[in-house]
C-alpha cells in the first residue's frame, strides 16, 4: 500500500494538486470508482509487448469530478495530466518495465485516489521497438512547403566565415534530373554552399510566429521531412549536414528557446558519420552512438547520396522536477507562461528510412531574445579543404505537426 508520505518521496501531485473548487462540495475521502485503461491493452497475468513511445488513454469513474492521472513505469512519474481523461505519449526505453496508473477526485483527503492495475501490483510490459506516433486529430499541421504565410530564408549573422549559401529557386523536378521522383515534386527546397577556403556553414530557416501555433499548450512535435544530396557532390567536402526544429515560448514571463538540433558529422570516412544532438544551453553538441545511415547500428555510414531519405523525429517538452526522477510531461489543465511546467526539451525518437532509434536525450532552454516563434531550419558545414567546391541539399515534403 502506497501511503502518503511515500507518494510525496516519489514526487507525486497530491491530491491539493488537483483539487478542483466549482463543484462546491464537501471534502471527503471517496476514492475513484474505477480506472478504465484504454490503451495500450495490457494484462496483469502475463508481459505485454509494446513499442515506444506508448500511447496511455484512460478514463475513470467517481461521484465527484476525476481531476488528474499519473502513469508511473519502474515507480518514476512517467506522465502527469490535469483533466477528466488521460491522453499522452510517453516516451520509454527498451526493455523489461512495471507500469501502473493512478486517477485522482476532487473529494479531497489522502484517499481520493485508484491505481490500477492495484494499488500493490503492476503491469509488466517489454518495450521490443519503437516508432513515431500518429498526430492527433487536434493536432495543428504545418505543411511548410506550401506555407504561403512564410518563407524560407538565409539566416543573418548565423553562417561561418563566408556564409556563401543561397536558396536555387523555383523548386522543380527538371532542376536536377536526380529529383525527378521526389516525394512532391511541386514544393520543397533547394540550398546550395560554396566554400571559401576555410570552415564554413550557411543556415536556412523558416519561422512561423502565428499566435494559434505558438502557445504554451503545445508540448509535443513531430517534425517530417525528405532530404537528398546528389550523386556528384563529394562527401570529402562535407563537414556536416544540421537540421532543426525550435519553439521559443514565454516561461515565467521569458521568452525561453526549445532547440532541437540534430547533425550528421562528415569528415569523408566512416568513423565520422555519426549523429549529434544540440545542448544549446552549453553551446556544444553530444555525439551518439547512431550512424547516420540506417540501421543506426554497425559501421558508421554518411547518408547514401542520389537518394532521397525520410527523416522523422519526434520531440517533447518535458520536466525533471530538479532532476531527481527521469523527464516526463507534466499537463497542467490551463497552461500559460506563468503556470507552464514543462521548461526542458527530450529528443524521444529518431526515424530515418523506416528505422527507429530512442535518443533519450534531455536538454535545457537559452534566452534568445526573441518573441515566441516556431521554425526549422537546415544548414550545411563545409571544411576548409573543401575549397571553392559546392554542395546541395533537397528537402521537400517537410511538415511539423505540434499538439
Amino acid at each position: 500500500m502506497r501511503t502518503t508520505a511515500m507518494l510525496r518521496r516519489m514526487g507525486v501531485c497530491l491530491p491539493a494538486c488537483f483539487l478542483f473548487s466549482a463543484l462546491g462540495l464537501e471534502a471527503q475521502s471517496v476514492p475513484p470508482t474505477a480506472v478504465n485503461l484504454q490503451l495500450p491493452a495490457l494484462s496483469t497475468s502475463a508481459t505485454t509487448n509494446v513499442t515506444s513511445p506508448i500511447h496511455f488513454q484512460a478514463t475513470a469513474e467517481s461521484g465527484y469530478q476525476i481531476t488528474g492521472y499519473v502513469v508511473y513505469v519502474d515507480n518514476n512519474i512517467a506522465y502527469k495530466q490535469q483533466g477528466a481523461t488521460l491522453d499522452g505519449w510517453v516516451v520509454v526505453p527498451s526493455g523489461a518495465h512495471q507500469v501502473h496508473i493512478t486517477a485522482w477526485d476532487s473529494s479531497g483527503g489522502s484517499s481520493n485516489y485508484l491505481t490500477i492495475p492495484s494499488q500493490g501490483s503492476n503491469y509488466s510490459i517489454d518495450v521490443t521497438g519503437f516508432a513515431p506516433p500518429t498526430p492527433p486529430a487536434s493536432a495543428v499541421q504545418i505543411n511548410i512547403d506550401h506555407n504561403t504565410s512564410y518563407s524560407w530564408a538565409v539566416q543573418p549573422n548565423a553562417g561561418g566565415n563566408c556564409a556563401t549559401g543561397t536558396i536555387v529557386s523555383p523548386w522543380t523536378s527538371s532542376s536536377d534530373p536526380n529529383t525527378v521522383n521526389a516525394p512532391d515534386p511541386t514544393g520543397g527546397e533547394h540550398f546550395n554552399e560554396t566554400g571559401c577556403g576555410s570552415e564554413d556553414n550557411t543556415l536556412f530557416a523558416w519561422k512561423d510566429n502565428d499566435s494559434t501555433t505558438v502557445t504554451n499548450a503545445r508540448t509535443n512535435f513531430l517534425w517530417d521531412y525528405w532530404f537528398y544530396v546528389p550523386s556528384s557532390d563529394n562527401n570529402a567536402n562535407i563537414q556536416a549536414l544540421e537540421s532543426d526544429m525550435f519553439i521559443a515560448l514565454p516561461i515565467n514571463g521569458v521568452v525561453q528557446e526549445f532547440m532541437f538540433g540534430t547533425q550528421c558529422v562528415y569528415n569523408g570516412t566512416a568513423p565520422e558519420d555519426y549523429y549529434q544532438l544540440a545542448y544549446p544551453q552549453d553551446n556544444d553538441w553530444a555525439s551518439t552512438s547512431l550512424s547516420c545511415e540506417p540501421p543506426f547500428s554497425g559501421a558508421k555510414a554518411p547518408f547514401a547520396k542520389g537518394q532521397w531519405h525520410h527523416a522523422t523525429l519526434f520531440l517533447q517538452r518535458v520536466t525533471t522536477q530538479g532532476g531527481t526522477v527521469p523527464a516526463y510531461q507534466d499537463i497542467v489543465s490551463s497552461p500559460s507562461s506563468s503556470n507552464d511546467p514543462d521548461t526542458q526539451g527530450l529528443y524521444a525518437t529518431l526515424t530515418i528510412d523506416g528505422n527507429t532509434a530512442y535518443l533519450g536525450h534531455v536538454t535545457n532552454t537559452e534566452t534568445p531574445g526573441w518573441s515566441p516563434v516556431i521554425g526549422v531550419q537546415h544548414q550545411i558545414d563545409m571544411p576548409g579543404s573543401a575549397g571553392s567546391n559546392t554542395i546541395n541539399e533537397y528537402v521537400d515534403n517537410e511538415t511539423l505537426w505540434t499538439w
